[in-house]
Order: C-alpha cells, then structure tokens, then sequence
C-alpha cells in the first residue's frame, strides 16, 4: 500500500478521477494538500479525498503534536530551512518586508510553516509528496523541504528539453528521472525534426508564439508608452511602478555596447525575467542572478569577455520593481570584461558568434545546442544531460567546461543534440494527441495540460 499526499495545483480533476479511482481501489490511500479554496472541483464534497489546506500549515497552534525523535529533529530541520537563502527570497516575494512584517518576523513565519509540516508529514507518513512543479511558494517550499528531510520522496512534473514533452522527477535540487512503468511516451520523429529545423533557422521563426504575441502588442516595440498606459487602467500597480521601470529601461540601454567585435571571444549571459520558478528556487546557489555574472566574469579566461542580454520580457511584461534596479545594471556594466548588449540585438546571431552561453535553465540553452554551442548551466534546466552541457556548482566547474567547450567542434555539438532529442522523445510523455510533425504553437497551454493528465494518469495507476 501507498500514500500519497497530492498538490493537485492547477489540474482539472475530471480527467484523473479514473485514474485516481483506480489508485484508491488497490487499497492505497490520496491525501489532498491544495491552496485552492473549498467548493471547487477538488473539494473533498466531489472527489471524496481527505483534503487539507495549505493555510493551516500558517496557524501557530500544531497540527499534530511530533514524537520524541521529532522534536529532536525540529531545531536541526529549521536550521536547514533557514540556512537555505532561497527560504527568505520565496518567503519575501509573497510576503514584502514592511512595517509589520519585518525580516526578523519572517523567522517566525517560516518557524510555524516549518513545525507544522512536520507535524502534518508525521501523522500522514506518506511515501510520496507530489507537487506540481518545482515547490516555489514558501508553503509549499517548506512542506518539500521538510519531507526531504525526512527521507519522504518528492516528486514533481518536468518539462523536458522538446517543449510539448514532460517527465517525472525526483528531489527539488537533484530532479533526477523518476521512471513511471508502461509509460506511452509517443515518440515522434518527425516532429522532433521539425523542432531542431525551426531552431536551426532564423531567431523570428524560432520565437514561441506567445512572444511573437507580445511584441506584436507593441507594434515591434521594446517598450511602448500606448501599451504601458493600457495596462496601467487595468491595474494600478502598473502606474506606480511605471516611472521607475521606465527609467531602468533608459538607464539599461545606456549602459549598453553599440556593436560586438568580430574579434572578441565571449560567454553570452541571457538573463532571466524575475520573479519565476525557473530562477528561484530552480537556480539553487546562483538563485540571483549578480551571482552568475560575478562568478563568470572572474573564471573567464584573460581576453574573454561576457556578454549579458536582458530578457525582453523585463520591460515587456508586469514588472516587478524588486528584482531589478539602476545599482544592478551599474554594477554590471562596471566589471571589466563584461558588457550589456541592447535587448533589440539578435539572440541567434550572439549565440552563433559566441564560444558559448550561460543560463540558469532557459530554452535558449536547448537552442544553443541545437545550433553547436556549448551551454554552462547554473540550476536544474532539463538539458543539463544533454552532450555540450555543463552543470555548473562552483568556480571549478566553469574552468573545466570551458576547456571542453574550446576543444568541442560545434558539429559534434550539433549531432550530439539531435540524438539527445530523438532519445527523450522516446522517454517523455507528449502534449498531442497525433503524430502530425507540426511544432506550431508547441507551447500551447493546451498541451501542456494533455502532457500533464497522460503523466499523472499513467502514475496513480503504476500503483493500482
């Protein structure tokens, strides 16, 4: 028998309730943990699991009283939580420090989400905790980390290198593959060539349909007064922020090079737009994103440059005015060997000059790949396993990749990758129904969504 305690996110219920039906039947027992509120498709009323509410992880009062063993455990358990960085930087961006919710207070806070977790995981002791996705709301990044902790499997959704594809994974930081038995993974060959066809052309044809969106909004545009303005009536955040994002938007590209030299050797640093999973809590260490560029620029070797690209989204998105600032671009742009390049310049045409490019876990990692550049990655990107990829951990790592990145030809780099796609495309779970070739729109939310409930299906009924 097993127990599982499920996060169900933002799943719709409906098409996994065979599977789970299946589950429960073999004497295995499915404890809901959600955020969603109660009346909703998985309230306990329709599906007839126990739930629980992540709110009652925030009450003071303890879920459940701990054993002995336990209560040995806690001050070691906190102590782990809270020596990781990451707990203060997910706890603050959904909690902003303010008058009456100080830095200090934050310790509280994480202490009773803490002592209540592992209340809550002693009286369920399930074998599996499954979330989502990578846990990135301090409730849920608490929970996970405590069960880790305490030897309990976590286990999450995974979005693979082909961006219609998904995987099982195990551990927050390690996201190792977790096999699921009689997986139908539906390979499709052709639409993997046409994958690698489209990112070996042209960066416009290349770019996800819901960029071309964006940029389409604002007539071509990086930044666009009529646009922010239009926003900004439907949420006033928007106009108190508009100013200051305004002026980083002049302060960046001031700070920026006119032109890259044909003759200069360089790392491009593509950098993420904040706050997202993909950089906090998937970046581990180099959660923040100074962090990477300083280590960079001081491994590289004499005569290097790096090159740091904003991501466009920064200023073409909602913003977010704590993740970046005028200090940050400065402080950037003052290193010696590092240069900011104007978000209008070509993404293909810097990877194709480049000796090879650095990302925390990006798909314009996948992209280099495709078109014979090397990747240093700094988190848990899905292609870390990929030939011409290197998981960076610490300044060591950064010399040895790039002694293998100037001594690996950009064909080898580019054979390599193919058959790295064709192989996960044969150990993945796809988003579409047929096997058309067509990549259009392959990061439809619709997908997404098919990919999700075929994986979850398949594992609730691995058990039944």
């Amino acid at each position: 028998m097993k127990t599982i305690l499920f996060d169900p996110g933002k799943f719709p219920y409906a098409p996994l309730a065979d599977a789970i039906s299946e589950y429960t039947k073999k004497k295995n027992k499915l404890v809901l943990v959600t955020k969603n509120k109660p009346g909703g498709q998985w309230d306990q009323s329709n599906t007839g699991l126990e739930t629980l509410y992540y709110s009652q992880l925030q009450k003071a009062k303890a879920l459940d009283e701990l054993t002995e063993d336990q209560k040995e455990q806690y001050v070691e358990i906190l102590e782990r939580v809270i020596n990781d960085y990451r707990t203060f930087l997910l706890y603050e961006r959904v909690y902003p420090v303010r008058e009456d919710n100080s830095l200090p207070d934050s310790i509280q806070h994480i202490d009773i989400l803490v002592f209540n977790s592992i209340g809550l995981l002693n009286k369920y002791k399930p074998d599996i905790l499954f979330f989502p996705t990578t846990p990135h709301h301090i409730r849920q990044w608490a929970l996970g980390r405590v069960a880790e902790y305490l030897g309990i499997e976590v286990l999450m959704l995974q979005l693979t290198a082909l961006p219609w594809k998904y995987r099982l994974a195990k551990g927050i930081d390690d996201q190792k593959i977790y096999p699921v038995t009689d997986l139908d993974s539906q390979p499709d060959a052709g639409k993997v060539d046409a994958f690698i066809d489209t990112t070996s052309k042209d960066f416009a044809t290349a770019l996800p349909t819901y960029e071309k969106k964006r940029i389409e909004a604002r007539k071509g545009k990086f930044w666009s007064w009529r646009k922010e303005l239009k926003d900004g009536t439907k949420n006033v955040n928007v106009l108190k922020t508009l100013m200051y994002k305004h002026r980083l938007y002049k302060t960046y590209h001031s700070l920026c090079i006119n032109e890259v030299s044909p003759n200069d050797k360089f790392i491009a640093y593509f950098m993420h737009v904040q706050p997202e999973r993909t950089s906090l809590p998937e970046g581990r260490l180099f959660s923040q994103q100074w962090l990477i560029i300083r280590t960079l620029s001081l491994m590289l070797p004499k005569g290097w440059k790096l090159l740091v690209k904003e991501h466009p989204s920064t200023f073409m998105a909602t913003f977010d005015p704590r993740y970046r600032s005028v200090k940050f671009y400065q402080d950037i742009a003052g290193l010696s060997n590092v240069d900011l390049l104007p978000i209008s310049f070509n993404t293909f045409d810097i990877i194709d000059r480049s000796q090879g490019i650095a990302t925390i876990t990006g798909s314009v990692g996948i992209q280099a790949l495709v078109r014979g550049k090397s990747v240093l990655t700094f988190g848990v990107a899905p292609f870390r396993d990929a030939f011409g990829a290197f998981e960076i951990y610490n300044t060591r790592d950064i010399k040895n990749a790039i002694e293998k990145i100037i001594e690996t030809p950009s064909e080898t780099i580019r054979k390599k990758t193919a058959e790295y796609l064709h192989t996960l495309d044969q150990s993945s779970v796809s988003g579409f129904d047929g096997n058309s070739g067509d990549v259009k729109d392959i990061y439809a939310r619709e997908h997404k969504i098919k990919a999700h409930i075929k994986l979850l299906s398949h594992f609730f009924r691995s058990f039944a």
